[in-house]
């Protein structure tokens, strides 16, 4: 009968970690499934080793915000202050004497949304990350004034139209502007960082408009907000230029 040999310590051939032991003293190197085992140890040893090595040369671990991503991030906060105002207050706006349905309302804004990301997917490429900010950061600003102005059916719908495709716009001509520049392997770490500050938008946008509402007595007054949001977003971006600029042929 033959026996079988476990060895966990690193061999010169992965594949031999287990050995067949015959009785005449003779021996044979086997492929195993319970080869794994050693495999896996060996595997473990050269992981730990690396990482050591990476420590003592004194690498750095990556920056947990990103700084390309900030002055673009900053202006995408400003510009979706409007959005987080819009989906909180429309539904409460219709109610104070505009005779239309809120779902019809977001209904419009979603089909524009997706109509222009599809059909207009290469206008940030071709005319340049900064130029197709700029347009939509106008655009939002307009379709939110309208919005506050124009108290009617009419007015709503087409300051939605407005609003719809500048928002649509904005978020991927302002990544563009984010990752210009960026080497591969800090890309991840940028569009974090860039992602961070839509979340925030949303969390800090609708108490933003609310304390306006407040103010102002009407929630006219969240559009108001968001108008004026989007126009010293525009600002940031305009003042920003050196440290956010692509062009149509670099983008």
């Amino acid at each position: 009968m033959s026996a079988i040999v476990f060895s966990t310590r690193p061999a010169a051939n992965s594949g031999s970690a287990l050995r067949r032991q015959h009785p005449h003293g003779r021996s044979r190197d086997t492929h195993h499934p319970g080869s794994l085992f050693g495999w896996v140890v060996q595997e473990i040893e050269k992981y730990d080793g690396h990482t050591l090595t990476r420590r003592e040369s004194g690498e750095r671990p990556k920056h947990l915000i990103h700084r390309a991503a900030v002055p673009p991030g900053s202006v995408l906060f400003l510009g979706l202050i409007s959005l987080a105002g819009f989906i909180a207050f429309v539904p409460l706006y219709v109610q104070d004497g505009v005779d239309v349905s809120a779902g019809l309302i977001f209904a419009i804004y979603g089909v524009l949304i997706l109509a222009v990301r599809v059909f207009g997917a290469r206008v940030p490429d071709q005319l340049g990350g900064r130029l197709t900010a700029s347009l939509a950061l106008s655009l939002i600003a307009a379709g939110t004034a309208t919005m506050a102005l124009w108290q009617s059916v009419a007015g709503l719908v087409v300051g939605t139209v407005v609003f719809a495709g500048g928002m649509s716009l904005m978020y991927p001509a302002l990544l563009l502007l984010a990752l210009h520049g960026v080497n591969d392997s800090e890309r991840a770490s940028v569009v974090g960082t860039f992602s961070s500050f839509f979340d925030a938008s949303q969390g800090l946008g609708a108490f933003i408009c609310g304390v306006v509402v407040a103010v102002v007595g009407s929630d006219s007054g969240a559009f108001t907000a968001g108008a004026v949001c989007a126009l010293a977003g525009l600002i940031v971006l305009r003042a920003r230029g050196g440290a956010m600029r692509t062009s149509a042929a670099t983008a």
